[in-house]
């Protein structure tokens, strides 16, 4: 990005994030919860009849057995179209799923699954990633029609509340892509001021040292003092996608076709700052029972202690 364009965005950043704080007595902090959870990002890729053998009815049962078999609570998909969302709400008998209803061209929606039994549902929505949030729309250089989808979850065990969101950045727009994020983090700043953990989980199209993923790390609510914190960064243990212990490689494969030393990071799980996490690990190109694709990204998850 022009670097005259990139102070201009920081210093806009700065101050509409500013301008949206809430006064002290509106802080209502909710710091002694005590709530583990397994929360996923993956992209499920389109269907597609170009995918061949790698179209979606050949893989949503690899995509059952990615969110089942590791026990995921809560899962923030990508690429969801309207017809793939009512397969998993069939195969994930035990999971509810919201956040549908956006992003109409090219099925860039990304809905949020839940475990029914162990959550209810405080609230939900979504908004479009755009000069009008609240109505479909597109912005600034954006190719398509982006939304945010959250959720307010309250465990019933705990009765902890946490404040889950998940998105899709532009594939092509940098600036739709900085400018979508300005708009989450103004989300997240809100609920963290109320008290909420958060999750954000999404396909950012973009790796770390972009300008749009790099305000993210820059980020501090400066009401509440809280933060955001890379899991990626923070686990005690990480798995790599061929099993191993260590750093994780990248995350997009484009159906194995890309080497794994070339894989870019565009998968993330970010949590409220000072959040223990557990684990971090990208699951493997294929599901080792049928050998098949999960996607053309590679699933990402994280255990997370609150």
């Amino acid at each position: 990005m022009n670097p005259r364009l990139r102070a201009l965005l920081f210093t806009a950043l700065t101050l509409s994030l500013a301008s949206c704080e809430m006064g002290p007595a509106d802080y209502e902090g909710e710091e002694g919860i005590d709530m583990r959870l397994k929360v996923m990002t993956y992209n499920l890729r389109i269907a597609s009849e170009e995918d061949g053998a790698n179209n979606w009815p050949y893989r949503k049962a690899a995509a059952k057995k990615g969110i089942e078999d590791n026990d995921i609570d809560i899962v923030g998909l990508q690429e969801a179209r309207p017809a793939q969302f009512t397969d998993l709400q069939g195969l994930l008998t035990e999971y509810t799923g919201i956040g549908t209803g956006g992003g109409n061209d090219d099925g860039k929606e990304c809905p949020i699954f839940y475990k029914t039994g162990r959550f209810d549902c405080v609230d939900s929505g979504l908004f479009w990633l755009s000069f009008t949030p609240e109505e479909e729309s597109k912005s600034w250089d954006s190719t398509y029609h982006r939304t945010a989808a959250w959720v307010i979850l309250k465990d019933k065990e705990s009765g902890g509340e946490v404040f889950f969101i998940n998105t899709h950045l532009d594939h092509q727009g940098a600036v739709a892509r900085f400018w979508g994020m300005h708009l989450i983090l103004k989300e997240i700043q809100k609920r963290q001021q109320s008290g909420y953990k958060v999750v954000l989980t999404g396909d950012f199209n973009a790796v770390r040292t972009a300008d749009e993923v790099a305000q993210i790390f820059s980020y501090t609510d400066t009401v509440s003092g809280k933060r955001l914190d890379y899991t990626r960064d923070t686990a005690e243990t990480k798995t790599r996608a061929d099993g191993t212990n260590g750093e994780p490689g990248g995350t997009s494969h484009d159906f194995g076709a890309i080497a794994p030393a070339d894989r870019k990071c565009i998968d993330y799980i970010f949590v409220s700052g000072g959040t223990r996490v557990l684990s971090y690990e990208v699951l493997p190109d294929k599901d080792p029972e049928s050998n098949g694709y999960y996607s053309d990204h590679n699933p990402v998850q994280a255990e997370v202690w609150f």
